[in-house]
């Protein structure tokens, strides 16, 4: 999870829009909703860590190796 903005550099980003159904906001439902996602985000942090807990990696290298 702590690599998915690299990883997302090398999707095909049209291929996903022309599939992905289109969202049409309003600028003043948009200047609202932005910000509370923004505190949102802040206050409890991104959805996507809670995807950490999913994945434990483990190994047996130290720091030196």
């Amino acid at each position: 999870m702590q690599n998915l903005i690299v990883y997302a550099a090398f999707l095909n980003w049209d291929r996903i829009a022309a599939r992905a159904p289109r969202l049409r906001l309003s600028p003043r439902l948009a200047l609202l909703l932005i910000p509370l996602l923004g505190l949102a985000f802040y206050l409890f942090g991104s959805p996507l860590r809670r995807f950490d807990v999913l994945v434990t990696f483990s190994s047996d290298l130290s720091l030196t190796d």
